[in-house]
């Protein structure tokens, strides 16, 4: 039987691609690096100034129901008080989220993007192979990952923290990075769109943090009562962690176990969706996708010859994924915090805690709803930019459709669809609760004042489309991720003086709308609107700026 030889001119052309995508990069890889390693550094600094018996009671208080141990990872009893262990225990969804946002940005610019802006062609014309521009995509986000894991090291160093364990810690979340570049390499082979990349890895990581979420509430919480005190004794997640890679690198316990051998699973799924990504590349031309796009209709409806009406025909599937996610997320924390405090509030020492914590928790998942909102209003102005950038809008203009409208449309649709996910979660987080009529319209209430922080960032992204259009997707994350980290959240968290928290718009709503100042949401407002016209008037007073 005659063998078939591997055919190397498929990869010609992969050395010249790396060399030319660090040059062009670099800034935004270092960029990310340093992030992660502020932040790290940060966190664990902050978090070191708590003494070990109030970081076990911050573990005890986080583990007592389903709903709190959605958002925490695995820890021993030994690791309660220890700092090491509480950053993970803390913040490990924080870490997990930005390594899979940082991946899916970037390996759908190299890969989706390439060919949708028609560099691919100019590449393929330089004689470069087939598989040149996936293969040296990957290489890039390897070594780009394993640059974070380092980053994340040495902010755990610089703390004082164990250099070996805080190795496979950084290393965890590098592995979670990769695996989330390999998935978006797939995606870019099964999409024509930049969107559609976007939105099958964005579901995917939110069934994996559903899995991963799941497993937290269904694990098991050791401990015995004595004396009307409660000795911990750990938090396991169930055995569906194993089945989410964010689970994967909570269940390595660098610290304890070090359950080395799951490096393993996230070699072989890297390596099953690298294959699945190459072996894709044959079933495809440059530029379309595996998936065939649906051919729309011969004639289209009145509605579809307004603006407006087209705007939301051409993105109506994105909107329904967001309007259905965010659902579908509210509803599942709904249902698991329904009964939050219920086990300890006949308890004399932490019933009163967990009461108040009851009636808080709710508005706290407004509040996260409501950082939701940037995201997709990043989407939407991103998809404007890709319009005008790639030559749709320039086409459309040839007809009766004028700028203004065509904008307005859009920024109006923005908008309003921006609340209506709010709302709706916000809805079906009150339906799961079995919350009363007085409650939901309190809830109600809670997200119209958080909806002002979000519509603030709104504007703030249409000023950045008007004056720098090329740098909209890179400024829009670096102030969501910005005003969130400094915000009511995490700014407490990271002791951040009260001056540099009030740059973001999230301190300056309250979580219960009765703690509300008014004077505060109508300037968020006002502010907001303010944005959207500057970003409006200078859209239509300056020039197309095509992709580069």
């Amino acid at each position: 039987m005659r063998l078939k030889m591997v055919d190397w001119r498929g990869i010609r052309g992969t050395t010249a691609l790396l060399r030319h995508t660090l040059r062009t990069e670099r800034v935004r890889f270092f960029v990310w690096v340093l992030s992660f390693f502020v932040l790290m550094s940060v966190v664990t600094y902050v978090n070191g100034q708590f003494t070990a018996q109030e970081m076990k009671e911050l573990v005890i208080h986080s583990t007592g129901e389903p709903g709190m141990r959605m958002l925490v990872s695995p820890i021993t009893a030994e690791g309660a008080g220890e700092i090491s262990r509480f950053v993970f225990f803390r913040f490990s969804f924080v870490f997990s989220l930005l390594v899979v946002l940082m991946n899916i940005q970037i390996a759908n610019r190299l890969t989706r993007h390439e060919e949708e802006t028609r560099r691919a062609d100019l590449i393929a014309t330089s004689g470069a192979g087939r598989y040149a521009r996936l293969l040296s995509a990957l290489l890039v986000l390897v070594g780009l990952n394993f640059a974070v894991a380092l980053a994340m090291w040495g902010g755990l160093l610089i703390n004082g923290i164990e250099p070996f364990g805080s190795l496979i810690a950084g290393l965890s979340y590098g592995a979670l990075g990769v695996v989330f570049a390999a998935l978006t390499a797939c995606a870019a082979q099964l999409s024509s769109h930049v969107s559609g990349v976007a939105a099958i890895s964005g579901f995917t990581f939110a069934g994996v943090f559903l899995i991963n979420s799941l497993a937290g509430a269904r694990g098991t919480v050791e401990g015995e009562i004595v004396n009307d005190t409660l000795h911990f004794q750990g938090f396991e997640a169930s055995s569906l962690a194993y089945l989410s890679p964010m689970g994967w690198t909570q269940e390595i316990y660098p610290f304890d176990d070090r359950n080395l051998w799951i490096f393993l699973l996230f070699a072989a799924a890297f390596i099953v969706l690298t294959s699945a990504a190459f072996a894709l590349v044959d079933k495809r031309d440059v530029g379309a996708g595996v998936l065939r796009e649906r051919k729309g209709r011969e004639r289209s409806g009145p509605i579809s010859l307004r603006p407006l009406g087209l705007a939301l025909r051409l993105d109506r599937g994105v909107m329904l994924g967001w309007l259905f996610g965010t659902m579908f997320m509210a509803f599942v924390f709904g249902a698991a915090v329904g009964d939050l405090g219920v086990a300890f509030e006949d308890h004399a020492v932490f019933g009163e805690v967990f009461t108040e914590a009851a009636e808080q928790f709710p508005f706290m998942l407004i509040s996260v709803f409501a950082m939701a909102v940037p995201f997709y209003a990043r989407a939407a102005v991103l998809r404007m930019r890709r319009e005008e950038a790639t030559g749709p809008l320039e086409l459309g203009l040839s007809t009766t459709l004028s700028k203004a409208r065509w904008l307005t449309s859009k920024v109006l649709m923005l908008i309003a669809f921006s609340f209506l996910c709010l709302f709706a979660a916000t809805l079906s987080l009150g339906f799961a609760m079995e919350a009363s009529l007085g409650e939901i319209g309190e809830f109600l209430a809670a997200a119209a004042f958080q909806g002002g922080a979000a519509f603030v960032l709104t504007g703030l992204f249409l000023v950045f489309l008007a004056l720098v259009p090329r740098q909209t997707g890179a400024l829009s994350l670096a102030v969501i991720i910005l005003s969130i980290a400094v915000g009511s959240w995490f700014g407490p968290m990271l002791d951040l003086p009260q001056r540099v928290m009030d740059f973001s718009p999230f301190s300056h709503v309250a979580f219960e709308p009765e703690n509300a100042e008014p004077l505060r949401i109508a300037l968020l407002y006002g502010f907001g609107m303010t944005a959207c016209a500057i970003g409006i008037t200078g859209f239509l007073r300056r020039d197309f700026q095509p992709s580069r």
